[in-house]
């Protein structure tokens, strides 16, 4: 989401495009900030219990220190965009 295509290698079929996954380590654009190449490295690492979401607090991650949780919890922040209506 963050570039619009996979962090890793999309070969001809779903075979190797699977080895790809699990077996190479994903392509982290440098042109990311520093906290997002990192958000992105602890949420694609190979072993799941090293993994932020199941080890860890996401929402701890300095990537989202701009967040106010507990208004998005509560429903009190207004939406950082609103989509245009388009009349066909």
């Amino acid at each position: 989401m963050a570039c619009g295509t996979s962090p890793f290698i999309e070969y001809g079929n779903s075979t190797e495009c699977r080895l790809s996954i699990l077996l190479e380590q994903p392509c982290i654009l440098i042109r990311f900030s520093p906290e997002l190449q990192d958000l992105l490295r602890m949420l694609l690492k190979k072993n799941p219990k090293e993994r932020l979401g199941c080890n860890g607090n996401i929402r701890e991650h300095p990537f989202f220190n701009a967040i106010d949780w507990v208004q998005i919890e509560n429903r009190t922040l207004p939406p950082p965009s609103q989509p245009k209506a388009v009349s066909t």
